[in-house]
C-alpha cells in the first residue's frame, strides 16, 4: 500500500504522518502506477512513494476502505492522521533510494 507525495510535504509528513487534510480520507494505491490492478490512488505527479504497513496499522485499530476503482482510503485517527511509526520505507519516485 503507497501513497504519493511531494518533497515539500515531506518535513510535516515524517513529523506529523499523513493527514487527510479537508478531505474524509487519506488515499492509498494498492501498487505503483502502471502495476498490475492499479487505476487510480495517487497523482502521477508524486515525487515520493511512502509505503505503509497495512497489517501493523490494522492491528493498531485504524480502518481502512477500497473504493470502486481500487483506491484504499484511511480516516486516520481521531485527528485525521495516520502517524509514521506505520512507515515501512519512503522513496524517491526518480532514483528509488530511500528517503
Amino acid at each position: 500500500m503507497v501513497h504519493g507525495t511531494y518533497y515539500r510535504h515531506w518535513h510535516s509528513i515524517k513529523k506529523q504522518g499523513l493527514s487527510r487534510m479537508n478531505r474524509r480520507h487519506i488515499h492509498f494505491a494498492p501498487g505503483l502506477p502502471g502495476q498490475d490492478g492499479v487505476i487510480s490512488g495517487m497523482r502521477s505527479s508524486c515525487e515520493i512513494y511512502i509505503y505503509v504497513d497495512l497489517t501493523k496499522a490494522l492491528a493498531a485499530g485504524f480502518k481502512f476502505f477500497k473504493s470502486s476503482n481500487n483506491v484504499i482510503l484511511c480516516p486516520g485517527d481521531e485527528a485525521g492522521f495516520l502517524p509514521p511509526q506505520y512507515f515501512v520505507k519512503v522513496v524517491d519516485k526518480k532514483t528509488g533510494k530511500h528517503v
